[in-house]
């Protein structure tokens, strides 16, 4: 992708030493500055720690044909052939909206990921999307209204298919064939002596001996037609549930732990390489208000014996009118955790029923991760040029009040994260890049605390659950 560096490759052609083995390679490299285990582990550097006895360019080629994982970039717009699709979850104002996708390349080996029905391209890693602004002096600021990886949310929540798992699924299948075969063998067998025994005209068969023989063969074929049985039918359900698996599975990936740092940069080099002078984050409230569910939905109910589910608009209108709704299924519409407020709920007339602010949830996983981890980043990458993040207040009139009933939105100052290009990042980004996983220094942000900071995967899936609540509402009117 472009903008984008491999650090362990640079590090790699810094190595003083000009002759060994993988391992002793690979041991002088892990102590490098640029390397990071991240991408070792993204890459599969671990294999060439068997390697022979070779000369550093030797080693150096083999390392580039485990390349960095690099990505696509597609960017749906007002001018693209595929139309923007959330424009209306985003603050008033600005221009040039757009949602950028950072996608896998097309890989024949690898399942295409289902995680996100929310684009019409396979494979997005992450998606960013962004507006333009103008500063109150004149300046050019990219909006960041929102950074996301359905892709990593889902397999963190459900858990990745190992990588090798079409070698499982192989492997899987040819045991259940050669166990098959092996029962099919002993069955043949176990019959072909009961036609020779029943076969009066060869007297060889009427002998005593004969047939002591052959009944006794035939106890050891069955014998071994019943130890088979249960093995072929459990080798049979092993194959299957692999299939299952890797049919419904979250395929793993890279940037497990960092693709929002991978989506920055990648802003970072844009704003840069694009005379941008800073960089704009909608908060963790705005983001939680955003996509509050009481906004568009008034009431849900459950009966948990029929599986009955139903949702209607704050005007009684009914959106969702759902029989045999697990609680997985309404989880996956509402969000696991006001799914699991609904469950708890008293029953009246077997129904757990919630409405209004009952609907919603404290948004701390976008406050933890919009106004924590994002600036934590920015910090850690900005201390070197110079840049921290502050507040930019920007003031907000017109556009309208999500809901049921389209009202005109009070005016409001909206407290955006900031984050100035300096001239020193701007001349380094464009000049050398940004690296793919290195991080900057270590830095902390006001109010920021040594605590863990985990991003729900429930709010996160909720916000376009929201908007999957739309599609129903739109369907039934």
């Amino acid at each position: 992708m472009k903008g984008f560096y491999s650090p362990i490759d640079r590090a790699a052609e810094q190595l003083p030493r000009t002759k060994g083995t993988g391992a002793e390679f690979m041991t002088e490299l892990s102590k490098r500055p640029g390397y990071k285990p991240q991408e070792a582990q993204d890459r599969e550097l671990q294999t060439l720690m068997a390697l022979p006895k070779m000369e550093r360019a030797k080693f150096l080629e083999t390392l580039k044909s485990k390349p960095a994982p690099q990505l696509e970039e597609t960017t749906l717009n007002s001018k693209s052939e595929d139309p923007t699709k959330y424009e209306e979850y985003t603050v008033p104002g600005g221009s040039n909206y757009r949602e950028i996708l950072l996608r896998m390349p097309h890989d024949s080996s690898r399942r295409v990921d289902p995680a996100s029905g929310h684009w019409d391209q396979p494979d997005v890693l992450a998606h960013i999307r962004a507006k333009d602004r103008t500063g109150p002096n004149g300046e050019k600021i990219l909006h960041l209204e929102e950074i996301q990886s359905d892709w990593h949310q889902k397999g963190r929540d459900k858990g990745y298919l190992p990588s090798d798992m079409p070698k499982q699924i192989a492997t899987a299948k040819l045991a259940h064939r050669r166990l098959k075969e092996q029962l099919e063998e002993a069955k043949g067998n176990s019959e072909n002596i009961d036609r020779k025994l029943s076969n009066g005209i060869m007297p060889l068969y009427q002998d005593p001996e004969v047939r002591q023989r052959m009944e006794a063969a035939k106890v050891e074929h069955n014998n071994r037609i019943m130890d088979l049985m249960p093995q072929v039918m459990k080798a049979e359900a092993a194959h299957q549930d692999l299939e299952q698996k890797a049919k419904h599975g979250v395929p793993d990936a890279p940037f497990k732990k960092n693709w929002h740092e991978l989506a920055l940069k990648k802003m970072i080099h844009h704003a840069a390489a694009n005379g941008y002078d800073s960089i704009a984050i909608t908060p963790g409230q705005e983001q939680a208000d955003r996509y509050k569910l009481s906004k568009r939905v008034g009431t849900v109910a459950y009966h948990p014996e029929t599986q009955h589910f139903q949702a209607f608009a704050p005007n009684r209108e009914t959106i969702i009118n759902e029989k045999g709704a697990t609680p997985e299924r309404i989880s996956n519409l509402i969000g696991k955790d006001v799914a699991k407020r609904l469950m708890q709920a008293p029953q009246t007339m077997g129904h757990h029923t919630l409405e209004g602010e009952d609907l919603n949830v404290g948004g701390e996983g976008m406050k933890g991760f919009y106004d924590k981890m994002v600036p934590a980043f920015l910090n850690q990458f900005g201390k070197k040029y110079g840049a921290q993040v502050g507040t930019m207040p920007l003031p907000v009139e017109g556009g309208i009040e999500p809901g049921w009933v389209t009202k005109p939105a009070a005016p409001r100052t909206v407290p955006l994260h900031h984050f100035p290009i300096t001239p020193e990042m701007r001349e380094d980004v464009v000049k050398n890049g940004v690296p793919l996983y290195a991080k900057g220094g270590k830095v902390k942000p006001v109010g920021y605390t040594k605590e863990k900071v985990t991003v729900s995967p429930n709010l996160d899936a909720m916000r376009y659950e929201l908007m999957s609540v739309k599609h129903y509402v739109k369907k039934a009117k």
